[in-house]
């Protein structure tokens, strides 16, 4: 997991600010990026946001496979 900042995670964050006050699943954060599904890199930038407080992730269930959204 990339423990810094990465341009990459930049981008996921500015498409997640674009369309904040909601929740999104897997598929809609693909979706917001021009993207049929999200990489394995995109799910570890979208941890390293929440860990670093940026983003909030919430796991429940009906809302996706695994259940998170961000």
């Amino acid at each position: 997991m990339p423990n810094r900042m990465t341009i990459h995670a930049e981008k996921i964050l500015a498409q997640l600010q674009a369309h904040k006050n909601r929740w999104h699943t897997r598929s809609e954060v693909a979706y917001l990026m021009k993207r049929k599904r999200l990489t394995p890199y995109d799910i570890q930038c979208l941890e390293l946001l929440a860990e670093m407080g940026l983003i909030m992730v919430d796991k429940e269930e009906g809302y996706s496979r695994d259940g998170y959204r961000w």
